[in-house]
């Protein structure tokens, strides 16, 4: 997306306030578990949440030329605003889906399954590879984004079609019940009370915000700063994911014999070195660039290993009874944080860059978006100190 509000013209204070605003998007998860209590079932409104986010893809595909004929000024900010829809849509879907899995999925196996699923989850995401070939080959012939909207299209005829394999999964259906405004806040306020659960999230905040500082900022580096055609950067992307998928499994079983917090300790490491190594990424013009590239990106092997412990923890934290506000408070909190910090992620790189002096580390030239970089692996790193204090889960294997 960040590509294709790109081709529409956005600066970085566009792409910093387009990531926000999916962040923020994440409060409506607050209503999943009032709108399950009153539909009593989670098929009914999973199809409702991701039936309408797929038909938002479908606009977004459309903008364009919507905007063309109306008000073409304003694209940017018309993405801006379906993808803020699409964003609540999505909230509430994820709430369903973890609580969902969670049923299903018997608690001795949770990593070795989630595993598995990253691992399936991974492979579909190679797709992009040849999803950016393709748009290449449409900016070639001048038709850039013509390439973006059909592969909007084409995704979005893909997530209705899984919606149809979704009816077949089982769910434990409930009767619907009437909550009024007292028991909402009632069952709002459990998450904060409970005090393992309230120190996880507060982790989960402060360490998405040192992510989000940087996190949209890294493919605008790679497109603008290092010029790179957007297959080289899906090839790089890739990497990472080969990366991902190759460990799913084994930080998987691991999770399932050492517990997931040791293991996530280990993945918040290696991750809050990441964004620092990009300070040495500065051209491509050399074997020893494009070699450095590739190990960057390789170090997003952790990532599967932060999805499923992650995932793991927020589950076994959390009460079965009262799972869905749990994982909504979580998600809310996590949003939040994600979504202020690409915005003043976008306004420090726009200060830094418009008040730009010369900067060195140990005799290496930084640039203004060098020293996002390292303050994001600052943050992430300072965060990380606070899983000290969470619950293990070592307990239950």
């Amino acid at each position: 997306m960040t590509a294709f509000a790109l081709a529409l013209g956005a600066n970085e204070s566009q792409i910093g306030i387009l990531t926000s605003v999916r962040r923020l998007a994440g409060f409506v998860q607050l209503f999943t578990h009032h709108l399950l209590e009153r539909l009593g079932s989670k098929r009914r409104l999973y199809f409702c949440a991701y039936g309408t986010s797929h038909t938002v893809r479908v606009l977004i595909a459309l903008l364009p030329g919507i905007t063309l004929a109306i008000i073409s000024h304003n694209v940017v900010w018309w993405l801006i605003s379906l993808m803020f829809i699409m964003g609540c849509t999505n909230a509430i879907g994820l709430v369903l889906k973890k609580t969902w899995m969670s049923e299903l999925t018997p608690i001795d196996i949770r990593g070795r399954y989630f595993g598995l699923r990253t691992m399936f989850m991974g492979i579909g995401m190679l797709v992009g590879y040849l999803s950016s070939r393709y748009v290449d080959y449409w900016k070639g012939v001048g038709k850039g984004i013509f390439g973006f909207q059909s592969l909007f299209l084409f995704s979005a005829l893909v997530g209705y079609a899984m919606l149809a394999i979704v009816s077949m999964v089982p769910e434990e259906s409930s009767e619907p019940k009437k909550q009024d405004l007292r028991s909402f806040l009632r069952s709002f306020q459990l998450p904060f009370r409970d005090r393992s659960f309230a120190i996880w999230m507060v982790f989960r905040g402060c360490y998405n915000f040192g992510v989000g500082f940087a996190g949209p900022f890294f493919s605008v580096y790679l497109l603008k700063e290092l010029q790179l055609p957007l297959a080289t950067v899906a090839i790089y992307t890739m990497i990472g994911e080969i990366a991902s998928v190759g460990l799913s499994r084994f930080w998987g079983s691991l999770a399932d014999k050492y517990g997931s917090k040791a293991v996530l300790i280990i993945a918040c490491v290696g991750k809050s070195i990441f964004p620092a190594l990009w300070i040495f990424a500065t051209g491509v013009d050399t074997f020893w660039a494009i070699i450095w590239l590739g190990f960057v990106h390789s170090v997003r092997g952790f990532n599967s290993a932060q999805r499923i412990t992650m995932l793991n923890m927020a589950l076994w934290l959390s009460p079965e009874e009262s799972r869905p506000m749990y994982l909504a408070c979580e998600s809310t909190i996590m949003n939040l944080f994600s979504a202020v910090s690409p915005f003043l992620g976008g306004l420090f790189l726009g200060a830094m860059a418009s008040r730009y002096m010369e900067i060195s580390l140990f005799g290496w030239p930084l640039s203004a978006i060098h020293v996002l970089f390292i303050t994001s692996a600052v943050l992430r790193g300072a965060s990380s100190l606070i899983l000290i204090w969470v619950k293990s889960d070592s307990r239950q294997r």
